[in-house]
């Protein structure tokens, strides 16, 4: 979505913040935080928290990499001396709830994208500690004042997120 923004492709981005705000302009909608995401038939289902040792080796699901999620999940392997064992990169929030709820292996995602599955218990969660925190915006091109429309979806975005933790 950033790039297309800068490539003039589109007018306004709901999107992970950049790490480069500089060529944006933009407003912060709501921030969440990621949780490792397993199925009820798991050895880890049911707890709250699982130690840095058994983390080691485990196949995690993904979005894919370029992303600001999977950087910040490598980013947070790499700090902790994590050694993962496969990884599956995936495009979809549903295809990664889906190999999830197969047992194939651990997704890392906000609980609010599984939040359907979490309520039936087709996907268990897994505080991760310390945290891994997104912050969500809505951005355009600096310099480019909104028009009435675009300052409409902003601030039902802003309402929306509100909600959202």
């Amino acid at each position: 979505m950033v790039a297309m923004l800068l490539d003039g492709q589109i007018d306004l981005a709901l999107a992970l913040r950049p790490d480069d705000l500089t060529p944006f302009s933009g407003r912060e909608i709501f921030s969440d935080e990621l949780s490792l995401l397993v199925s009820p038939r798991h050895p880890w289902a049911g707890r709250e928290r699982v130690g840095r040792k058994e983390m080691q080796g485990q196949t995690y699901i993904l979005y894919p990499r370029g992303s600001v999620t999977f950087r910040l999940v490598e980013e947070y392997f790499l700090k902790l001396g994590i050694r993962t064992g496969s990884l599956i990169e995936l495009g979809s929030m549903e295809a990664i709830k889906e190999l999830v709820k197969l047992g194939i292996g651990i997704g890392v995602a906000a609980r609010w994208i599984a939040r359907a599955e979490l309520e039936v218990g087709s996907i268990l969660p897994i505080e991760i500690r310390p945290r891994i925190r997104r912050h969500w915006m809505v951005l355009w091109l600096k310099g480019r004042p909104l028009t009435l429309p675009e300052e409409t979806f902003v601030g039902l975005s802003e309402s929306v997120g509100a909600n959202m933790t």
